[in-house]
């Protein structure tokens, strides 16, 4: 697991895809896996350069009826988030730290309709430029509870956010947001 979203896909190439006999078992990481269309088998998930564009990335499936996803550029960590929207199948957080490496985005995508569609819009964020997040607080940025689907932001105005040092976020202190569902 790489200490921050800037230090993942810096060394992937295309020799490293994911294959139907060989699923990831690290969640969150560079290769995750997971029911993505709902057919009640796993899929592996990858990131790798993009062939079409140079410095952008692309998220490649073991199966080959999952279309790929472009990410665009930077670091990016994938999160098997299960099933958020009850549809049948895992939905899929990108973590991506584009440019600067001091802003993130995340982004929430689901399978349906055999394509991939954001489950709700994108936001970007700012916990500083060398903080920690821990795979639990990753795993946990994004939940669902009693049907609906939350994310969570820092709180620009709230200097407890970051620990003392400025190291690590304190996520208990992080805003909790009922996401819009597309």
């Amino acid at each position: 697991m790489p200490a921050s979203i800037n230090d993942s896909t810096s060394g992937h190439s295309n020799t490293d895809q994911v294959t139907e006999s060989e699923l990831p078992q690290e969640n969150p990481g560079e290769k995750v896996s997971g029911d993505f269309d709902g057919d009640g088998r796993q899929e592996g998930a990858g990131i790798n350069r993009s062939e079409a564009k140079e410095e952008e990335y692309v998220i490649h499936f073991a199966s080959s009826k999952l279309p790929q996803i472009e990410i665009g550029c930077c670091g990016s960590l994938l999160v098997n988030e299960g099933d958020l929207n009850n549809d049948g199948g895992d939905e899929l957080n990108v973590f991506q730290s584009p440019y600067n490496g001091c802003t993130n985005s995340l982004r929430t995508y689901t399978y349906s309709n055999n394509k991939w569609r954001a489950l709700y819009e994108p936001f970007m964020f700012s916990v500083g430029c060398s903080t920690q997040i821990s795979e639990q607080e990753y795993l946990d940025w994004v939940v669902a509870e009693k049907g609906e689907v939350y994310y969570h932001i820092p709180d620009p105005n709230d200097e407890d956010v970051l620990s003392e040092d400025g190291s690590k976020i304190v996520f208990s202190n992080l805003m909790k947001v009922k996401a819009k569902v597309n």
